[in-house]
């Protein structure tokens, strides 16, 4: 029997629904919950997105460097540039927040990028069917990627690579969002062309 994919259309939907289409669409579905090797896909997603989080935060380091007290060259790390302004008090706990997701973030890149791709090892999918006979993926990432190694990774707290992306994704956005609205606007005066 063959059950309901997910409402939406497959060609445009991601690594994800991709991984699930092809599940359904070539097993016959006896379980409901598999595992399904082999899908680097979600992986290098991943790592594509976690760097991007990294590369975001240290690009903002220049306007927060500019705005809110840095003299003389713009530390060479995000986490830097924290330690050293003084952020006004609608931004401290974004800050505390945003270095927090920043280390985590960079802790996932260096990981990846010089010791232990996730996409080498850990090519898996879980595929498990959801109730209104839809079916979910996950694509399970280390709880400790300082580990630096296979062998050593954990997976207690159950984390799947898109979830934590979206964290990822939406806290940086966030950050960026309010770190734009709370720099002080330039004086017409300033501003090119006036």
């Amino acid at each position: 029997m063959r059950r309901r994919l997910f409402s939406g259309d497959v060609n445009s939907a991601g690594p994800y629904v991709e991984v699930v289409a092809a599940v359904t669409r070539h097993l016959p579905v006896f379980s409901e919950d598999f595992v399904f090797s082999g899908q680097v896909e979600p992986y290098f997603e991943f790592e594509a997105l976690v760097t991007a989080a990294v590369r975001t935060f240290d690009t903002l380091r220049f306007p927060l460097w500019k705005a809110f007290g840095g003299c003389g060259s713009t530390p060479n790390s995000f986490a830097r540039v924290l330690d050293r302004i003084t952020l006004p008090s609608e931004l401290a706990d974004l800050g505390r927040r945003s270095h927090a997701l920043f280390l985590e973030a960079k802790e996932y890149c260096h990981c990846i990028q010089h010791y232990a791709h996730f996409g080498a090892r850990l090519p898996f999918a879980r595929v498990t069917l959801l109730p209104a006979d839809l079916w979910s993926m996950s694509a399970k990432i280390p709880d400790n990627p300082s580990a630096k190694a296979y062998d050593l990774f954990t997976f207690d707290r159950d984390l799947d690579a898109l979830s934590f992306g979206w964290e990822f994704a939406s806290g940086t956005i966030n950050a960026l969002d309010q770190v734009v609205r709370a720099l002080p606007m330039r004086s017409t005066a300033e501003q090119p062309g006036t």
